[in-house]
């Protein structure tokens, strides 16, 4: 019965067109140089540390008891001016194809629920933003949860999925991330491609110069 929900399971994903492979570099935060929690997480931007330097509310710990899986996590706030803590991965993306985004999260307080907030933004192939949406809103607390920001398709121009996660007053805390979809993960094959995308701060829409840099590293290709 197990073994016939899981191919059932595997087929439907099949036929929307989400691939099996979690597309995100470093989905549990573990890897990267880790010195005081101030740094980020290998293959993540975290855009308040290059805008605001001093003001980024994004911690990665280094707890085994708190974590998820392993020993790492990110802690999610809000500072004091307001400005929400903001992490975020960029993706390759084809269009017109379908992606899902989930997360594990819980309150940093115990006792206290908090809504954790994603974000899913596409861009062109120019660094232009298409358009966006807010996901989520879940109520977690103090104990692990899973949740699944949803599945939506690429626009028709769009070349770049952009996926993140946001601070809360008083922390949500984040581990073992899922991005899914057409794409291999970036790092099957150094043939496939290599991009640096700093997408603006912010919702996209508007905000600080984008940076696009795109290598075609395949020898075969015009």
């Amino acid at each position: 019965m197990k073994m016939k929900l899981l191919l059932m399971l595997l087929a439907i994903a099949w036929m929307a067109g989400i691939g099996q492979a979690n597309l995100l570099v470093n989905p549990s935060f573990e890897e990267g140089f880790f010195l005081t929690g101030n740094e980020t997480p290998e293959g993540w931007d975290d855009p308040q540390s290059e805008d605001y330097q001093f003001y980024s509310n994004m911690t990665w710990l280094d707890d085994a008891g708190q974590a998820h899986s392993g020993s790492k996590l990110v802690q999610m706030n809000v500072w004091s001016y307001g400005t929400s803590a903001e992490l975020n991965q960029t993706l390759l993306a084809t269009p017109d194809k379908a992606y899902a985004f989930n997360i594990w999260a819980k309150s940093a307080q115990q006792s206290a629920q908090r809504d954790a907030w994603g974000g899913v933004d596409w861009y062109d192939s120019n660094g232009d933003w298409i358009s966006g949406i807010w996901v989520g809103g879940d109520p977690v607390g103090d104990e692990w949860k899973y949740l699944d920001f949803g599945t939506y398709t690429a626009p028709a121009d769009a070349n770049l999925l952009v996926v993140s996660v946001w601070g809360v007053d008083g922390g949500i805390l984040y581990d073992d991330a899922g991005a899914f979809g057409p794409n291999p993960p970036r790092d099957a094959d150094p043939n496939i491609y290599n991009n640096e995308f700093k997408p603006p701060y912010g919702d996209g829409a508007t905000g600080d110069e984008v940076v696009l840099n795109w290598t075609n590293m395949d020898p075969n290709a015009p």
